[in-house]
């Protein structure tokens, strides 16, 4: 049976449309992915810009005078530790919230403390802190665990374009244990006992930037 020319056109683009359709899709997939890695890496990049600068603030936190009674005294090396690991802990809960990558967090967040870092972390958002004030209320006997009040400055909301949304100043204390797990001192449990805002009027981020580029720890 001869098939015409016609006929055999017409089956060779029945063939050819699913094949096409197909590798389009395929394509369209690729394309989707790459733009999702390079957004991803963009974030990321963007997150780093926040963060790093900050691992050079080494005096963002400071130590207040130890509570009268707190079972044991605190070898300056220890305190040496805690110190440069809770600084950690709110850069990687920095980085969390801009990105919504969670991987570092367990690290440094434990029980309770890890499951609000997370949960917090679900809506991306950009957050600085400064100027810690710690005060030692209890170091366990067998020097593992802690027991503190953190009083510090914190600014957070969203970025979109040139504006900060939910915007929000203020100055939190918060009573923190903390527990040394594998070479790392984790925060296991927090609980906020005070925050009060800051008062502050909306206005643009450029604004927001300039009145926030004095403060130590704040790299807009």
């Amino acid at each position: 049976m001869k098939i015409s020319e016609k006929t055999l056109k017409r089956l060779l683009w029945l063939v050819a449309l699913p094949i096409a359709a197909a590798i389009t899709l395929i394509a369209l997939r690729e394309l989707a992915s790459l733009f999702n890695y390079f957004h991803r890496a963009q974030v990321i990049d963007s997150a780093l810009h926040v963060v790093e600068p900050r691992r050079a603030e080494r005096n963002r936190i400071t130590w207040l005078e130890d509570e009268d009674d707190t079972v044991r005294e605190m070898e300056t090396f220890s305190r040496d530790a805690i110190t440069n690991d809770y600084m950690i802990a709110f850069e990687e809960l920095t980085y969390s919230l801009y990105t919504g990558d969670q991987s570092g967090l367990e690290s440094y967040f434990q029980s309770g403390a890890l499951d609000d870092a997370k949960l917090a972390s679900e809506m991306p958002a950009e957050f600085v802190d400064w100027n810690h004030q710690l005060k030692l209320n209890f170091y366990s006997l067998d020097g593992g665990t802690i027991g503190l009040t953190d009083t510090f400055d914190y600014a957070q909301g969203v970025v979109k374009e040139e504006d900060i949304l939910d915007m929000r100043l203020a100055r939190r204390t918060m009573e923190v244990i903390l527990k040394l797990d594998d070479g790392n001192w984790r925060i296991h449990h927090w609980r906020t006992l005070k925050d009060d805002a800051i008062e502050y009027s909306p206005q643009p981020f450029l604004a927001l930037q300039k009145e926030l580029s004095g403060v130590r720890g704040v790299h807009y």
